[in-house]
């Protein structure tokens, strides 16, 4: 597999600034750009979104390492708007990952923005898991 990852891409950044949201505190931004099998389904359906847009995204980069697969690279555009857009689809989680790493994949591609964690909430979850003690040899 080769790729790579982009840990910072402030092409089309623009600081927030609370007075521009909604009354919920959603924004109304840069609509559909960007690859389409990172992106949160708010932005692919035109819809306000907050900063939990990027949670989502990660949970996909973070699967794809663990995979060593890009999430959904069997589908074309209509099946991804189809099932993963409109549906709940979403990439099956190796049963030889921790509960931690399958319920913080989970939790983060939620199609409701409101599921994710935070990454504060993340930066917890993911430090027990770096500080476990090694499981034998290795993964599968």
């Amino acid at each position: 597999m080769k790729g790579r990852v982009k840990i910072f891409d402030f092409g089309l950044s623009r600081e927030l600034d609370e007075d521009d949201s909604d009354k919920d505190g959603t924004y109304k931004l840069t609509g559909c750009v960007g690859s389409l099998r990172y992106m949160a389904p708010e932005i692919a359906l035109n819809q306000s979104y907050n900063n939990k847009i990027d949670n989502y995204a990660y949970s996909m980069v973070l699967w794809e390492m663990l995979a060593l697969v890009q999430p959904f690279e069997n589908f074309d555009v209509k099946m991804h708007y189809e099932r993963v857009v409109k549906g709940d689809y979403r990439p099956e989680i190796a049963d030889y990952l921790s509960p931690v790493l399958k319920k913080t994949l989970k939790c983060c591609w939620s199609s409701h923005p409101n599921d994710r964690l935070t990454f504060a909430e993340l930066v917890i979850a993911l430090s027990g898991e770096i500080n476990m003690p090694k499981r034998g040899k290795g993964l599968p």
